[in-house]
């Protein structure tokens, strides 16, 4: 059984064994390191798989935010994006079905406490090119989210 992990419990001293449970994921995995290092990202619950533990977990989590509605983040193994998409607001009621029906398709689901894109001030897609020696950095502006990049749904501003 693979254990939900509260990106809120993830620090420098346990972020080694966190990542190793999401490796692959690169969602996932920057979440994880960007609040390890004080980076400001949402707070949630990353849940590989459906199970008394992960209930638990959301259920814990949706009560001290005080929220009955959860952010909805995709992540599957080796892959910057997957053609089914996130990001949407999701009720308690549909969780469990919704992370059984991704980890039947190979995915982790991440479960964020609700925010909307309109409220963003920025977001960015980067990539790396170690072989020239640079980094390419694309951003948007407010109202959109880096997945509209990653995706060409619009050209960065």
């Amino acid at each position: 059984m693979k254990k939900p992990i509260l990106i809120a419990s993830v620090n420098t001293d346990n972020l080694l064994p966190a990542l190793d449970a999401v490796r692959g994921c690169w969602k996932a995995t920057t979440m994880l390191w960007m609040h390890a290092m004080g980076v400001p990202v949402l707070s949630g619950v990353v849940v590989p798989e459906w199970s008394s533990q992960a209930e638990n977990a959301v259920r814990n989590f949706c009560r001290r935010k005080r929220v009955s509605k959860l952010l909805l983040r995709i992540d599957k193994r080796g892959q910057r994006w997957t053609r089914r998409r996130g990001g949407y607001v999701l009720p308690m009621s549909k969780i469990r079905a919704t992370v059984n029906e991704l980890s039947r398709e190979g995915m982790i689901t991440i479960l964020l406490e609700p925010a909307s894109p309109y409220s963003n001030y920025s977001a960015l897609g980067a990539v790396t090119v170690p072989n020239e020696g640079r980094i390419v950095i694309e951003a948007v502006g407010p109202g959109f989210d880096a997945s509209d990049i990653l995706r060409s749904d619009l050209e960065p501003h």
